[in-house]
């Protein structure tokens, strides 16, 4: 065996129900967390403290995705050209009908801080897979939604980044469950965050293969055919893009 590897066979790890307490106090965390990152940016934006990098950038696209469908913009190299040449992003059009009902960049800023808080029910359903309690899932969202790297990115305004977190949790929980149509939502729509987003999921996919690897004859073969998927999905995408 590999020095470190424990090859004894998995446990399978009882679910536990959460009393209804925590969960509500977790949803509470979520929306405290999305009240303060929305005032925070939505003020950057009325003090006009977003630079044409990247802010700007992201207005005037969505500006034209909403009028012509297309991500072009003038601000990001010297002509109009598609935001796509530079960063393949088509995760955006996943906010433009939000913002198609109140086209502004306040707006922008808002959908970024629900995206965000979302984070917290896959992780909550994380927590639950792996039997923890009412009490540790909603410390676990409370130390997710307080750590600076995770919400102190927004200090400089809108980035497709946002969705990574809780696409790659939401991906974790479908691996966990077993689950084949959250696993393969999840793993697409990590990759249309951004081009090199396809390196998140070829990792979970090689990781994936060496578990099954180094479990020889006790190997799962869902994980074997999720990993070879998700690792050959993500190369694909990435040389295709790029």
């Amino acid at each position: 065996g590999i020095r470190g590897w424990n090859g004894a066979e998995e446990s399978k790890t009882e679910e536990k129900k959460a009393h209804w307490g925590y969960a509500l106090g977790t949803a509470g965390l979520a929306v405290l967390f999305f009240l303060i990152l929305s005032i925070w940016t939505v003020a950057r934006v009325e003090s006009m403290s977003t630079p044409s990098y990247d802010f700007g950038i992201f207005s005037q696209m969505f500006h034209y995705m909403k009028t012509t469908g297309l991500p072009l913009t003038t601000l990001e190299r010297d002509g109009l050209l598609s935001h796509f040449a530079v960063h393949v992003s088509p995760i955006y059009y996943l906010m433009l009908p939000f913002y198609c009902l109140l086209p502004k960049p306040e707006t922008l800023q808002v959908l970024q801080a629900a995206v965000m808080a979302s984070a917290v029910i896959p992780l909550w359903l994380i927590g639950k897979s792996k039997g923890l309690s009412g009490l540790s899932r909603m410390l676990l969202c409370a130390a997710l939604l307080c750590m600076p790297a995770f919400a102190g990115g927004v200090s400089y305004d809108l980035h497709e980044n946002c969705f990574l977190t809780p696409l790659i949790l939401w991906l974790f929980y479908g691996i966990l469950k077993k689950n084949i149509p959250i696993t393969a939502v999840s793993a697409v729509l990590t990759l249309m965050v951004k081009e090199d987003a396809a390196v998140y999921v070829a990792v979970i996919g090689l990781y994936l293969l060496a578990k099954t690897v180094l479990r020889g004859k006790k190997a799962d073969k869902q994980n074997l055919i999720t990993g070879i998927s998700l690792l050959g999905v993500s190369l694909v995408w990435f040389f295709a893009v790029t």
